[in-house]
């Protein structure tokens, strides 16, 4: 049922009201001019006729009938008049609720906007900072080999591996000495602290858990003869 649907009927019921009132007090001033009638009539010929008693009574019932036929109407009125205003009253509810929820949405864009604004260049220096900590960290561990903390040992006896740890030395071994000696290097600056990892190995190296496991696989040839082959003398592990 549309609005237009509703209003019509609430319009005829609230005439329906009207016509009723109108009727009843029509019949009321009838039964009094009736009754005024009959009771002169009563005074004029000293009793009342059973029938203008019959009148009377239909007239009573009428009356309450009416009543009746009001009383209902009202109450559909009221009926439809509350359902009108809760419908109409959940609308604006409704209405003031997406209101609010897009004017919080646009705050809340607006707010997340000027925050990507004010910590960005905080992000993107940030970035930069930990870019050059990291190339800075990549370019010591390649040159160290050439630096005085390493000045006692040849460069060209330096490995650079990377991880686990940074560098291995075999001291003597571009020189072909007899005995040579085996260093793990790890490379940190500042105040940058060995991993479990690391500190796990410096622990087996210091317990003296080292060990050699050459490896021989019998149907694997070197094409070409290293010059240690050549010269009778045991190979040494390619660097």
């Amino acid at each position: 049922m549309d609005d237009n649907t509703k209003w019509i009927i609430v319009g005829i019921i609230v005439a329906v009201i009207i016509i009723g009132i109108i009727i009843s007090n029509k019949i009321s001033d009838l039964k009094k001019k009736i009754v005024e009638k009959d009771l002169q009539a009563a005074h004029q010929e000293g009793a009342i006729r059973e029938s203008d008693l019959l009148n009377e009574r239909k007239l009573s019932d009428k009356d309450l009938e009416i009543e009746k036929m009001i009383a209902s109407a009202k109450e559909i009125a009221n009926n439809i008049a509350q359902k009108q205003f809760a419908d109409w009253k959940e609308k604006e509810l409704e209405t003031h609720r997406k209101v609010i929820f897009d004017v919080a949405v646009e705050r809340a864009q607006a707010m997340l906007a000027e925050w990507k604004i004010s910590t960005e260049k905080g992000f993107r220096q940030d970035a930069v900072t930990r870019s050059m900590g990291v190339n800075f960290g990549k370019i010591t561990e390649h040159l160290v080999p050439f630096s005085e903390h390493l000045q006692t040992f040849d460069p060209r006896d330096v490995r650079f591996i990377g991880s686990p740890v940074d560098l291995m030395i075999f001291d003597g071994a571009t020189q072909k000495k007899s005995t040579i000696d085996i260093y793990f290097v790890e490379i940190k600056t500042g105040t940058g602290q060995l991993s479990k990892k690391q500190k796990t190995i410096r622990d087996a190296i210091e317990g003296h858990r080292v060990h050699w496991k050459p490896i021989i696989v019998p149907a694997f040839k070197w094409d070409v003869a290293d010059e240690d082959e050549e010269n009778g003398e045991e190979p040494f592990p390619e660097l």
